[in-house]
């Protein structure tokens, strides 16, 4: 069973905001992909101008960086939301967290 989620933290590492949901037995890759998506609508909806993505996918990382690669078709459509969303947000920046320290997400 996957599930999505984030927690938005401010400079000072508080929590701001926080949001889990079950999306049902789903590829981890579908998982991040939508965690990703609803984080930057929720970004963009705040008015946030900056956002730190950190996730445990490194295929999710490439995906994002390279939108030139081969996008699997299950994700293609949210992949092409997350991009038209961070065209609007000022900065915005992606690093690879182990699994093991993006516990308060995975559970």
């Amino acid at each position: 069973m996957a599930g999505a989620g984030w927690i938005y933290m401010n400079a000072d590492n508080q929590v701001v905001m926080a949001m889990a949901a079950p999306i049902g037995i789903a590829p981890s890759l579908l998982a991040e992909t939508r965690d990703l998506l609803l984080a930057v609508r929720m970004t963009t909806t705040q008015g946030w101008k900056n956002i730190w993505f950190e996730t445990d996918s490194t295929t999710l990382l490439s995906l994002i960086e390279n939108s030139d690669t081969q996008t699997p078709w299950i994700i293609r459509n949210m992949l092409s939301e997350i991009h038209h969303y961070l065209n609007t947000i000022e900065q915005f920046k992606s690093t690879h967290i182990y699994r093991e320290a993006n516990q308060g997400v995975d559970g």
